[in-house]
């Protein structure tokens, strides 16, 4: 074993530039990569603005109004802010760009890692920083940082931060301190491109947008409260050059429960059942108040996470218990009865419908301002809980590099919070405070579907087909399909061939179009004798019961109702979670198999059990699928898998049937 001089492994020992060129890139690189939202650099200006003059303020007397300016220029593609904090001398000026270097050494303030100012230096092509204090004024710019970062030719030179002469944010020439930071949107590689993304135009908009996404939506939640008001002014300017403004003081997070009415605090429905119960009265007739309403919302401290379990009914373990403690946790929970409340906001601000604003998820917050993305809430079962639930969960912890996210044990307990709140409020509230879905169909889709539906109509009417020959037909006992489905369009042709073969009865066929949303119309019919769709274990073991056809046989036919196929209903739930297709305007739907997402929002009822034969309304009808949320039946299901398994085995499928399982 050769001896050595003990040596420190972070000082080079031999220079070589060209190596810590090379490692220092690497470094930025890594800095970069964990910056990925297209709010981050709204984020990172606004929340160097915030500190800043939160630490003036801290230092100066009562006379100080701190105040911030942001601007967003669509048509010259920049953004702009200013503050009137405490600034920075020449030392400070010279090394806020470094990599992991901070002037910030107190939990107060926001940001502490030193890559934020790195990342606005080298994620992006031209960056301009001008700052003052004590009578002094500083101006530089850096170019090409990105290009720089991502040079794999060694062709594009080390960008240097330069004095600069092109004039700051004009706000700056009227601050007697503090900084202000202009990035322009030029050159490849960087994110974002331009201002066009976010889909707002206008200062109301944009107010809107950074109040959701940047430290300008600022998170007080019991028992904190602001140091003191901040001045915020927002000028845009759109691609036209028609410009914009709006003032906001102290400004805060979009908290939707001060956007909808009626809403209620639990604490006080609370406080009414409890008044109700001391006076020895059973709290069941409630005040129109606790009635019908659009949502309802809490916060909580620690204190109430831990011991409030009327309010707040979580079942933690002990570890849980001693993280929650540790991390200070705070919650904010808001639940409305549908999702459409989160487009009528964007519709009242005028912004697009793919705009990333308010809606359902979990936003995970630290040191007042949001952080990071919005996480989707996880649920095991009725999963449309998760779309009408906002939840911030506030911790005193630090977020990994960047704003990339927080330690995998401080989303955990975030995640599992959220996840207990929504179960036990939905279950507990939701039924109790919350007004129906019903009638919420947009006039314009209703519409468009009878039109859809009239016209189908008219064709029948106009274009019967009929062959009038009935010796041609010689029906088989075979089905033409010879072998599984494996796409939709299996499913169809094998579904059209079960009702030629009368194995499905009483279906007409009135359209297979391709609608905007659904893929067909039909009718039931019941033509005469009824014995034809009556129930018998041989010969037709999917009928209905004789009792529940009535007892005077006429021919009888339903009006236009709408068909959907699927091959598995794993598709549909996503359509339908997503909105793009309703379940109150579908009737059947035909599928191979049942997959398995259904579980998350619905529940089912299966007519091939014994059990349940005698609810089956309608010939060849599987499955009945409930919404969990609503508590009343979304659509009715011929699985052909389950189908033809039945028909083949009954006692085998029965019992398949009985455990609602997968094969």
């Amino acid at each position: 074993m050769q001896p050595f001089e003990s040596y420190d492994p972070l000082t080079v020992q031999e220079a070589d530039e060209q190596w810590l060129v090379t490692v220092r890139r690497r470094e930025i690189r890594n800095i970069l990569n964990s910056y990925t939202g297209y709010y981050d650099p709204f984020a990172e200006l606004l929340q160097n603005a915030f500190d800043a003059v939160e630490k003036r303020a801290h230092e100066e007397d009562m006379d100080y109004q701190p105040q911030i300016w942001i601007a967003v220029d669509i048509q010259s593609k920049l953004i702009s802010v200013t503050d009137n904090g405490c600034g920075m001398d020449f030392a400070e000026f010279q090394m806020f760009l470094k990599p992991n270097y901070s002037f910030k050494s107190s939990d107060r303030y926001r940001g502490m890692k030193g890559v934020g100012a790195t990342y606005l230096a080298y994620g992006f092509n031209d960056l301009q920083v001008s700052t003052k204090k004590n009578g002094e004024t500083w101006s530089g710019s850096i170019t090409h940082g990105r290009e720089w970062v991502e040079d794999g030719t060694g062709t594009v030179e080390i960008p240097m931060f330069s004095m600069s002469t092109n004039e700051p944010h004009s706000p700056f020439a009227g601050v007697d301190t503090g900084t202000s930071v202009t990035i322009r949107l030029v050159g490849d590689g960087i994110r974002p491109r331009d201002l066009g993304w976010a889909r707002a135009t206008n200062a109301t908009q944009w107010l809107a947008l950074l109040r959701v996404h940047t430290p300008l939506g600022a998170i007080y939640i019991k028992p904190d409260q602001p140091y003191f008001a901040i001045n915020i002014f927002l000028e845009v300017i759109d691609s036209n050059g028609t410009v914009t403004s709006e003032t906001i003081e102290n400004p805060e997070y979009f908290y939707p429960h001060k956007k909808f009415d009626p809403v209620v605090n639990l604490r006080e429905f609370q406080s009414w059942m409890q008044v109700e119960l001391d006076k020895g009265r059973v709290p069941t007739r409630k005040p129109p108040r606790f009635t019908s309403l659009s949502a309802f919302w809490i916060t909580g401290d620690t204190n109430d996470i831990l011991n409030n379990e009327r309010l707040f009914p979580l079942r933690l373990s002990h570890e849980q218990k001693q993280l929650v403690k540790d991390l200070n946790v705070r919650v904010y929970f808001f639940m409305c009865y549908t999702v459409e409340l989160w487009n009528q906001l964007k519709y009242e601000l005028d912004l697009h419908s793919r705009s990333q604003f308010l809606r359902g998820g979990l936003q995970i917050a630290t040191r007042h301002m949001p952080q990071g993305p919005l996480l989707p809430i996880k649920l095991n079962r009725m999963l449309g809980f998760q779309n009408i639930t906002h939840i911030i969960i506030h911790i005193d912890a630090e977020p990994d590099l960047g704003r990339k996210g927080f330690q995998p044990e401080h989303v955990a307990i975030a995640e599992y919070l959220a996840q207990r709140l929504v179960e036990q409020y939905g279950k507990i509230y939701r039924w109790e405070l919350l007004r129906r879905r019903e009638g919420t169909v947009s006039m314009v889709k209703e519409l468009q579907l009878q039109s859809w539906i009239d016209q189908q109509r008219i064709h029948e009417e106009q274009h019967p087909l009929k062959i009038v020959k009935p010796q041609v037909f010689n029906p088989l006992d075979y089905l033409p399909t010879r072998s599984e489905p494996q796409v939709e369009q299996d499913v169809v042709a094998l579904f059209n061939q079960m009702l030629s073969a009368g194995i499905i009865r009483g279906i007409v066929i009135l359209s297979s179009s391709q609608y905007e949303q659904y893929d067909g119309l039909y009718r039931r019919i019941l033509d005469t004798p009824y014995s034809t769709y009556v129930y018998d274990p041989d010969t037709n073991p999917i009928g209905v019961l004789r009792d529940s056809l009535g007892s005077n046989e006429e021919p009888l036919q339903s009006k236009i109702r709408v068909l959907e196929y699927k091959y598995s209903l794993d598709a549909l739930v996503e359509e339908l979670s997503q909105q793009e297709k309703d379940a109150r305007e579908l009737d059947l739907v035909v599928a191979w198999e049942r997959g398995a997402k259904w579980a998350e929002t619905y529940s089912i009822t299966s007519f091939l059990t014994p059990d349940n034969r005698r609810f089956r309304e309608y010939h060849g009808i599987t499955h009945r699928f409930e919404d969990m949320m609503s508590r009343q039946a979304a659509f009715n299901a011929i699985i052909l898998k389950d189908l033809i398994s039945y028909l083949n085995d009954s006692v085998a499928e029965e019992h398949r049937q009985s455990l609602l399982g997968d094969y």
